[in-house]
């Protein structure tokens, strides 16, 4: 989806570039017409901006949620100890405790 916004981007920055030379250089168009053109181009840029923006910021959440998902995964023990909490344990996080045995399963019943 990135290549395709910043293609369109680049499309668009090219009209406005040859909308500028055709009205200042060229002096091809009136007035109106410039100021027409140059303002529809000036919304569709800034829309497609908008929209590769939050596609950027998007990817950028989804990459730091999963770099700190695995960071807790495999650092679970340790984050365990480090921060233990003040509050009882339910079953569930008793059962990921380091400290968890393992011996005769036990049904695991919701508060």
């Amino acid at each position: 989806m990135r290549p395709l916004l910043e293609k369109e981007l680049a499309r668009l920055e090219e009209q406005k570039r040859r909308l500028v030379e055709a009205y200042v250089y060229e002096q091809a168009i009136d007035q109106e017409t410039y100021r027409k053109e140059l303002a529809r181009i000036g919304e569709e840029l800034s829309l497609v901006r908008v929209e590769h923006n939050a596609n950027a910021v998007d990817s950028l959440d989804v990459e730091a949620v999963l770099e700190f998902a695995e960071y807790v995964v495999l650092n679970a023990r340790r984050l365990w100890q480090e921060f233990p909490l003040d509050v009882p344990a339910t079953d569930a996080e008793r059962s990921c405790s380091p400290k968890a045995s393992f011996g005769p399963a036990r049904r695991f019943e919701p508060r």
